[in-house]
């Protein structure tokens, strides 16, 4: 098996096989352990198997882009791929998916700066000015003319631009460019997504490293919703001292999903949930599989941030799928038990009991309480509490030997006199520190 894979994959700058060491992945079981981000992006994975949702673009203007097409792993090269893995990474918090795969299509076109649509100059205005200047000169423009020149100069021998099927699909995008301007689905046309009958042979996965294998999975064509699975394997006989000695990172916007195929559109990425967050796509919702992994990813995280947790939440309320509705409860599981740890302090003092309702709402990273009796039974309140008195911003601080600081706030709140309970910021149980419990004094 692995001789006929080496033979119908042979670009790859990878080594593939059909079977990695350790049990058969399964993506159920995946997105189990946790993982960070360093402040390039990169996935930081802890050892475990992992499934990530990717956003796909087109990395040709025409050719086709077949759906559940079989994909190996590579690496963006070229002039324009640090531009693109910039652009994968950071312009989909900002910009649509639609006119994000127009600035691609423009680029690997060779159009200039000056020659692209409006929106495609506002996203390199905002995203990639450092490489504005790079953009200056059409390539196309250029090659044209020399082309012409050439042809010109012997008597037709030397082929044009119309001669030559890539150059000519670049000058046929550019022309259709002209014609409808950033109307994505006039420009769509140009590309062949006619369904063709899926292989019988399982993806292969490629071993980026000695720990690291990866694949990319899908049963679309580009701009659907595709997979990147992953497998960390430990180091063996490594010893673990810290946190950060376990991560092993993996940069999943350099990746290219190649077709093997010249007749096939290579895909390049955006994970759905990244440095950036979660990137809001309607595609999400239609896409249950990948909701669910994103669920499990946000609650993996770490550090954990619960306004991702609660913006997939909005988006996907909706959503029946058995495998959502899971992830949401285990979400709000793990919410009360944060919520429940931080007042335990406030329990302890004797300040609120298993009887005093809360009012906070459910997407709230802070849990409220009413307790009636203004300022002063704000002040006995806090008088009760044990730790290392302090001040800061003009409030008055205690903080437990735990870290955990509790904060007096007698004024400036709508909602009357507030004590404050805030997670120590190097506390491993509350990865976001945002989480509060609040008693209210109005």
């Amino acid at each position: 098996m692995i001789q006929s894979l080496k033979s119908k994959f042979n670009t790859s700058p990878y080594p593939i096989v059909q079977e990695m060491e350790g049990a058969r992945y399964n993506e159920k079981n995946a997105n189990q352990a946790s993982f960070s981000f360093d402040d390039s992006g990169t996935f930081l994975f802890s050892p475990g198997d992992y499934s990530i949702p990717v956003m796909t673009y087109c990395m040709k203007s025409s050719s086709s882009s077949p759906e559940g097409h079989t994909y190996t792993l590579d690496q963006l090269k070229g002039k324009f791929g640090p531009i693109i893995k910039k652009l994968n990474l950071k312009a989909p918090a900002h910009f649509s998916i639609s006119d994000i795969q127009i600035l691609h299509w423009s680029l690997l076109s060779g159009l200039s700066y000056e020659e692209m649509t409006e929106e495609s100059q506002r996203i390199i205005d905002q995203i990639v000015p450092e490489h504005r200047s790079e953009l200056k000169k059409s390539f196309l423009s250029s090659m044209e003319k020399k082309l012409d020149d050439l042809s010109e100069l012997s008597n037709g021998k030397t082929p044009t631009l119309r001669d030559i099927p890539y150059l000519e699909g670049m000058r046929n995008f550019r022309a259709r460019l002209r014609e409808v301007g950033n109307d994505y689905e006039e420009l769509r046309r140009l590309i062949d997504t006619t369904p063709t009958k899926k292989k019988s042979i399982e993806t292969p996965w490629s071993k980026i490293s000695e720990n690291i294998y990866a694949r990319f999975v899908t049963e679309g064509s580009f701009e659907d919703i595709g997979f990147l699975q992953v497998r960390i394997i430990p180091e063996t006989g490594r010893t673990i001292n810290s946190e950060s000695q376990k991560r092993y990172s993996l940069d999943v916007t350099t990746f290219v999903a190649n077709p093997n195929d010249s007749r096939v559109q290579p895909l390049s990425f955006t994970p759905l949930y990244g440095m950036a967050g979660v990137i809001a796509t309607s595609r999400i919702a239609a896409n249950p599989r990948a909701a669910a992994l994103l669920f499990a990813l946000a609650l993996t995280a770490y550090p954990m941030n619960w306004d991702d947790f609660f913006k997939l939440k909005e988006m996907l309320e909706d959503v029946q799928d058995k495998d959502v509705q899971k992830q949401i409860e285990k979400g709000k599981g793990t919410l009360r038990k944060e919520h429940d740890e931080l007042e335990k302090p406030l329990k302890e003092a004797g300040i609120i009991s298993g009887k005093d309702k809360k009012h906070s709402k459910e997407k709230d990273e802070t849990r409220d309480y009413r307790k009636p009796g203004g300022l002063g039974l704000l002040e006995n309140d806090f008088e009760k509490i044990k730790g290392t008195p302090s001040k800061a911003d003009g409030f008055d601080i205690k903080t437990l030997p735990d870290g955990t600081k509790i904060l007096k706030r007698p004024t400036g709140s709508k909602n009357g006199p507030t004590l404050e309970v805030q997670p120590s910021k190097n506390d491993p149980r509350y990865p976001d520190d945002k989480i509060r419990v609040k008693v209210r004094y109005p």
